[in-house]
């Protein structure tokens, strides 16, 4: 069939901007009920990095219950110190979630809701600049969508880590900054640079795509612009200013979690670098293996990844068939990305939301591909058969992310069985402890818990888990003198231990597998 015979399907049902606002959200409404979005709001913390999850909330719940300023972040993990006191994202959500648990009580869904939220304002964001970048509200609708697709954005979007809030302000941050290309007016440039202010207060690896626009600024300064390109930045030693004003708030406050941490408890959140050349050859291969499998299962369908790939490549193919600045900054984007991968390689392993601010990348690719392909094949691309085409393509996206975020809350499947078998009993810990004797400011020892926050935050007692102790009975005696009243011990195995045995003495209780000895 030639591609002049295509049926085109009419210009006003392709571009609908006046009620497009309503199209997307029935839309994302849809899809939600899809993913089960319904159910998994009223989901108590679960799953995949539950360890993370119960950091996140351990802080909401200090500012629910603790008092605690806002510059005050703390966990239930009383760290080194006996404080607790420890922070790495910008805790306004925490702060925000412990507020209105004060009306509703401490509810997990509020914060699952808080973040929902605002990714939908990401989307929405998303779809309206790519919508005016392309004059097309269904590839715009379609864009979109197909990231809405990705599994392991699909579960964190309705979680409680940090990453998807501020990967969705940089999405916003990116709208405002295409109101400023069109219109020229400063104030959108201001809110662009608040946006992204937020984003990375958030998350650092958000600023991705603000430093592409400082890019962009970067060599319109150097008098690098293309023959006949216009210019984004009329005035740019003065519109400089929002860039480093943003680049100021990040520095003040990565400076200000650096002295917090190292004041209290040093060691309990990441705050350097653990780069690809660090790893010896078989750690390599081991982060290799898992990428592989994140890419097969949890990033996207694998045969959209490779379409994905491809639109790019074929872009850099047709380079005058693409706005000579989507061009750059796409691939100023790609670079930045890599070279997250590269500063962060060994995390990339276990921890797939490190990726989630790399997803940038892939709605700036397909608006430089639909504008390559509506430049190079207008009767292709306007065709009612390649928007059916499209179509399939999502649908079919959209299933394989609803059966991975089915995988993922599965109460048999490998990623939650180890909460529905062991981690939920702390959630039922408290009362049984409170008919005990144990009080709620009581401090405790939780072995073998390996994490920072999961057995305490869930059983809500604060105190300490084998992440400080180690299983070694000096540090044991050390949490003793600090205050810790009852040792809690999940796994029996660990009572044969010479290290442990001194301490279990004096059972007082023990509830569904659990062991409780006082100190």
């Amino acid at each position: 069939m030639r591609l002049r015979k295509l049926k085109k399907i009419h210009p006003g049902l392709a571009y609908f901007p006046k009620y497009s606002g309503w199209v997307f959200t029935i839309f994302f409404v849809i899809i939600s009920l899809v993913y089960n979005y319904h159910e998994i709001l009223f989901l108590p913390a679960q799953s995949l990095h539950l360890w993370r999850q119960c950091d996140c909330l351990s802080q909401a719940m200090n500012y629910y219950s603790g008092g605690s300023s806002f510059f005050e972040p703390a966990l239930y993990n009383l760290g080194s110190d006996g404080t607790g006191k420890a922070v790495s994202d910008f805790p306004v959500i925490y702060y925000l979630t412990g507020k209105i648990w004060y009306f509703t009580g401490p509810d997990e869904s509020v914060m699952r809701m808080i973040n929902l939220t605002i990714f939908f304002a990401g989307l929405l964001a998303l779809f309206k600049t790519a919508e005016r970048l392309l004059n097309d509200s269904l590839i715009a609708l379609f864009v979109v969508f197909l990231l809405f697709s990705s599994p392991f954005l699909i579960y964190y979007a309705s979680n409680f880590l940090m990453d998807v809030p501020a990967f969705s302000f940089a999405l916003i941050g990116m709208y405002f900054f295409t109101h400023f290309y069109f219109s020229k007016k400063q104030v959108h440039l201001y809110l662009f640079a608040l946006s992204f202010a937020f984003a990375g207060l958030l998350k650092i690896s958000s600023l991705l795509g603000f430093f592409a626009v400082t890019g962009l600024l970067l060599l319109e300064i150097a008098g690098l612009n293309s023959k006949g390109d216009q210019k984004i930045f009329s005035k740019p030693l003065k519109q400089i200013i929002p860039f480093i004003l943003v680049l100021m708030i990040q520095f003040a406050w990565y400076l200000w979690v650096k002295h917090y941490n190292a004041a209290y408890n040093p060691g309990i959140f990441l705050t350097d670098i653990i780069p690809l050349w660090s790893l010896n050859s078989e750690e390599f291969m081991e982060v290799l293996h898992a990428l592989r499998e994140h890419f097969r299962w949890d990033y996207f369908r694998p045969e959209v990844a490779v379409l994905i790939l491809l639109c790019f490549m074929l872009t850099l193919f047709f380079p005058k068939k693409v706005n000579t600045k989507v061009q750059i900054f796409s691939l100023l984007l790609v670079s930045g990305s890599l070279a997250f991968c590269v500063l962060f390689f060994k995390l990339l392993k276990d921890h797939d939301y490190y990726m989630i601010n790399m997803l940038i990348v892939v709605p700036v690719v397909l608006i430089s591909f639909f504008m390559m392909l509506k430049n190079l094949r207008p009767g292709f691309y306007g065709s009612i058969f390649f928007r059916i085409l499209l179509l399939a393509l999502l649908i079919h996206s959209v299933d394989f992310g609803r059966r991975r975020i089915e995988g993922r809350y599965d109460a048999g499947s490998w990623q939650n069985q180890d909460y529905v078998m062991e981690k939920s009993k702390f959630r039922a810990l408290p009362d049984y402890l409170k008919s005990i004797g144990v009080k709620p400011d009581d401090k405790v020892i939780s072995l073998p818990d390996p994490s920072v926050n999961v057995s305490l935050y869930l059983m809500n007692q604060k105190g300490w888990t084998n992440f400080n102790v180690k299983g070694q009975s000096q540090l044991l005696e050390e949490k003793i003198e600090m205050g810790a009243k009852y040792l809690i011990i999940s796994d029996p195995a660990i009572l044969q231990s010479r290290e442990i045995a001194s301490f279990t003495n004096q059972k007082i209780g023990a509830f569904q597998g659990i062991q409780i000895f006082r100190l």
